[in-house]
């Protein structure tokens, strides 16, 4: 019985089925499918785009140092004896060979007496010794005997001549310790420090003064790695001196004096890893010229330098805020994006200066784009890039 149904079943399922698909099949036919509409393409994105440019460019760069005598002596005394006077005094000038302290010289000059009485005494007795010794000589001339040089007088006659050359000596002596007793300047200067007074005595080599050579001034001061490679020594070994201007302020007004950096320590600072240069200005006081003293700079005023490379190099400027990441240009070539890795080598200001990465005549994007993509093709107009100014700046101790 239930094999009975599902035949009957079968039997009348089937042709339902083909009734459907013939139904179905004629619907198509008369309601033939509409084509999808096609996809708008993405309109490109509108930016703006600046043509770069390389040329030569020369780096300035600034330091800070302490101005400084170059030569800074403690003038001591070379006799011993008590200061009779000692006026100088801290912070004034003194020129080359000027009379700065005396010692007592009355003990001296008294010896000095002696010793000249002793070259008269000696001078006498030479003279009595060779008196006797030509008596001799005329005594024993007639005799034809072996004269020996006792005979002769010799020996006398040497001693006399001796005790007169010491005489001398210590009479020469004398007088120079006479001329010691006045101390002088060896050099123009400035007295930075006093350490005896009047009263005082002193023993040989004692301090009287220091003393500051006011010809020529030095300030010493911390060179980067990175500031040495804009001047064109990297490693660091001046060869040549380069012109400098030593900056300095007065009555809130900066004022500038041309000077030299003559050298670089052939050292580094080991808790740095500085440089240091040794910068030279002649003259700081002004002592030797007729212009107004409100230009000189004193000893231990503290002082800015600007120092011009000698050496050009070929970089690109482009405004540090077009840089991803601080090392990525976004190059646009035939209207599609390539993002570029690039070399900077110095950054002043608004500015970053490419030296690799870039080429003369290449167009960068100038609009800012929140997710760049290589390849994205842009529709561009194209602007002009920033105005740069003609020389850079490099800081010690701010180094980019």
């Amino acid at each position: 019985m239930l094999k009975m149904d599902m035949t009957f079943k079968q039997k009348v399922a089937i042709p339902l089925l083909t009734v459907t698909a013939l139904t179905l099949s004629w619907y198509i036919m008369q309601h033939p499918s509409v084509p999808a509409a096609p996809v708008a393409a993405r309109p490109a994105v509108h930016i703006q785009i600046s043509q770069v440019k390389t040329s030569p460019q020369r780096f300035t760069i600034r330091s800070q140092g302490i101005l400084e005598a170059k030569v800074s002596a403690q003038i001591a005394a070379e006799v011993a004896g008590k200061l009779v006077r000692a006026d100088v005094q801290v912070g004034q000038f003194v020129q080359q060979h000027q009379v700065i302290a005396q010692l007592d010289i009355e003990q001296t000059q008294a010896r000095l007496a002696l010793a000249a009485a002793e070259i008269a005494a000696a001078e006498a007795e030479l003279s009595e010794s060779q008196a006797q010794a030509e008596v001799a000589r005329h005594q024993l001339a007639g005799l034809q005997l072996k004269t020996s040089a006792l005979a002769l007088k010799q020996p006398q006659l040497k001693k006399a001549q001796a005790s007169l050359a010491a005489a001398q000596a210590q009479y020469n002596f004398l007088k120079t310790q006479l001329n010691k007793a006045e101390i002088r300047a060896p050099f123009a200067g400035l007295v930075t420090a006093k350490h005896a007074e009047t009263g005082d005595y002193v023993q040989t080599g004692d301090a009287f003064i220091t003393l500051a050579a006011t010809d020529t001034a030095r300030i010493r001061v911390p060179l980067t790695p990175h500031q040495l490679t804009l001047l064109g020594q990297p490693d660091g070994l001046l060869t040549q001196a380069i012109p400098v201007q030593v900056i300095s302020e007065q009555a809130g007004q900066p004022f500038y004096r041309p000077a030299r950096l003559v050298r670089t320590e052939a050292a580094v600072a080991s808790n740095e890893q500085l440089h240091y240069g040794v910068i030279e200005l002649p003259d700081p006081y002004f002592l030797r010229k007729n212009d107004n003293a409100v230009n000189s700079i004193v000893f231990g005023s503290f002082v800015e330098i600007s120092v011009e490379g000698q050496h050009a190099f070929a970089v690109t400027a482009v405004p540090d805020k077009l840089l991803l990441n601080g090392k990525q240009l976004i190059v646009v070539k035939d209207s599609r994006l390539e993002i570029r890795d690039v070399d900077v080598m110095h950054r002043s200001g608004e500015l970053a200066y490419i030296r690799h990465g870039i080429n003369d005549g290449e167009w960068i994007a100038t609009t800012p784009l929140a997710n760049p993509i290589p390849g994205m093709q842009v529709a561009t107009e194209a602007t002009p890039l920033l105005a740069e100014p003609n020389r850079q700046t490099a800081f010690a101790g701010a180094v980019q």
